[in-house]
Order: structure tokens, then sequence, then C-alpha cells
């Protein structure tokens, strides 16, 4: 199997055509004629993950948040992102993006994000069809400090939010990502009881205030992890399981001290 035949794999589900204008997905360096060897999937890539790749015997790194973002005009190897380049390109490893494409997809990274929030997904013609926003309903109602509490078994960290902690959640409008901003909260505030994304603006939380919204943050990492889960899920059904791997290294670059 060529290396060419597993993005067309993956650019079959999630098209390129699919990213926000702002992205950069898709190969960043490496030469996909090459025979596959193995896959590693990460949300970033550096020197550590490369040199995991090694271990494992892969010869593609498939990340989620692109190494090469903003055009290159030189290769000074003295900069950490080019410096991944140059030791990918040393190592025969071909490294290649499936960022917003997977985000806004059918079955994407959005949609996995929902589930993981335990709601079943329902049909919205309120929001622009901009493919990053999915709006679900919890099974069973409950109040707003509850469903923090639920959430933060699941995602393992310590969540912020803002609103009244009674406030009965039923419906849930999410986005993964940096997705915490004014125009996300006015959008989604008329058709779902809290908006769950990551990063919010200090005037984004003010205008929740004033719609009396509510609003729970996870960390970018936390609205993005799954993304080793669904394109594992997804490449095992296409190519032999025994040279397809999750990334052991990836983790929460923000820690918070112990109580």
């Amino acid at each position: 199997m060529k290396i060419r035949e597993v993005i067309e794999i993956i650019e079959e589900k999630y098209p390129l055509s699919l990213q926000a204008d702002f992205d950069n997905s898709g190969l960043k360096c490496g030469n996909v004629n090459s025979n596959l060897s193995g896959i590693l999937i990460t949300l970033d890539t550096n020197l550590e993950i490369i040199e995991e790749a090694k271990s494992k015997n892969c010869n593609l790194i498939i990340e989620h948040h692109p190494t090469i973002f903003n055009p290159l005009y030189e290769l000074d190897f003295n900069n950490p992102k080019t410096n991944i380049l140059f030791h990918c390109l040393k190592n025969d490893i071909c490294l290649y993006s499936a960022h917003t494409n997977v985000d806004f997809a059918t079955d994407g990274l959005n949609d996995y994000f929902l589930k993981q929030l335990l709601c079943v997904p329902i049909e919205v013609s309120l929001i622009e069809p901009t493919g990053c926003f999915r709006v679900g309903t919890l099974e069973k109602e409950t109040n707003l400090r509850t469903y923090v509490e639920q959430l933060q078994l699941i995602f393992n960290e310590k969540l912020l939010f803002f609103g009244d902690e009674n406030k009965i959640i039923k419906t849930v409008a999410c986005s993964n990502g940096a997705a915490g901003n004014e125009n996300n909260v006015f959008l989604t505030n008329t058709i779902a009881d809290v908006f769950i994304s990551s990063e919010f603006k200090h005037s984004a939380l003010m205008l929740a205030k004033t719609l009396n919204y509510a609003i729970i943050q996870l960390s970018h990492f936390a609205t993005e992890s799954g993304f080793l889960d669904l394109i594992f899920k997804m490449l095992i059904q296409k190519v032999n399981h025994d040279i397809v791997f999750k990334s052991k290294l990836n983790s929460n670059p923000l820690r918070g001290l112990e109580t």
C-alpha cells in the first residue's frame, strides 16, 4: 500500500474542500509514492512525536494541527517548525495535516465532540451552515453545575463555567477548538441552553452575561483529543490495524496545581 492511498482514504471522508479559508490542511512534506510502513496519529507534531514514529516504524504522521500554518519564506532549521520538516525528511516520514476539514465534515470531530458531551444530535436551521457548530440534546436534563461535574469526569480536567449553576440544561451547542468568541455566543444563544468550547474571550463572556446564557469552557486539548480515536477507527477499516497507532505522547500543555 502506498502512502498516497491512505491520504485518498482520508480525503474521501474529509475532503480538503471543506476546510476553512484560513486553514492549511493536506500534505506538508514527504514522498506520497513511498510504500506505507506505518501510521502515527497525533494532535500536534514535535521532535518527540517524530521519534515515536521512528520507534513504531511509521513513515506517515497524521496530525490535526498543521505544522505549516502560515507561508514559509525561508527554510531556517533553527526555527522549531521548519526543524520538524527537516527531521521528517531526514527520516523519510510523510507529514499530513487533517484540520478543519475534519472539524466540519459530517461524522467529523465536532460530531464526535457532541457525543462526548452526552448529547443526541438534532437538526438546527437557525445557524448559518458554516459546519463549525453542532447542537444536541441531553437524554436527561440536568442543572448546569451537575452537568459540569459530569463533564469533568469525562474529560478528566477542571472546567470553567459561567451562568446560574441551577439553570436547567437540555439543549447543548458546541464547537471544538478555539471557538469562544462573541459571534459564536450570539449565534447559539437562541437555540441552546449552554455553549461549550474553548478559549473564550472576555468580550464573549460579557456578551453571555448580557444574554443570560450559560458557557462551559474546556481546554483546547480536551475538545480535540477525540481526533486520535476518530482517525484511528476510520483507518483500521481500510488499513492493516497492526500498523496504525495513536500517539502515546499527546498531552494537555496546560496544567493546574494539585490541591
